[in-house]
């Protein structure tokens, strides 16, 4: 829950303000919203399944270094790395599971 709270007050502010760079709050209530989502989504993952997708935990280590590195852009520009980094991280898993995938269905 903390992690969609998080998300939804960057998520705001970025909306607000696309075409310049967010404030150092709302940055990284956006990143570590997301961060903190995709941890507990994969630590529920695995209490399910019993594996680790390392994909995932790279995409947060992707995206705190996102956070720090990349401050100087606006709210779009971001959105769009952190867009690509998610959309690559979804086609790296979906990949690698294929088989596991498919059983599933």
């Amino acid at each position: 829950m903390a992690g969609v709270i998080l998300f939804a007050v960057g998520a705001e502010e970025l909306l607000a303000h696309p075409n310049v760079a967010l404030d150092g709050t709302s940055r990284w209530a956006f990143i570590r919203g997301l961060m903190l989502f995709i941890a507990a989504q994969s630590i529920m993952a695995h209490r399910f399944t019993g594996s680790l997708t390392w994909e995932r935990f790279a995409l947060i280590g992707v995206l705190g270094i996102a956070g720090l590195a990349l401050g100087g852009l606006s709210a779009a520009a971001l959105v769009t790395v952190v867009c690509l980094a998610l959309v690559t991280t979804l086609g790296v898993e979906t990949v690698r599971h294929r088989e596991a995938l498919s059983q599933l269905r």
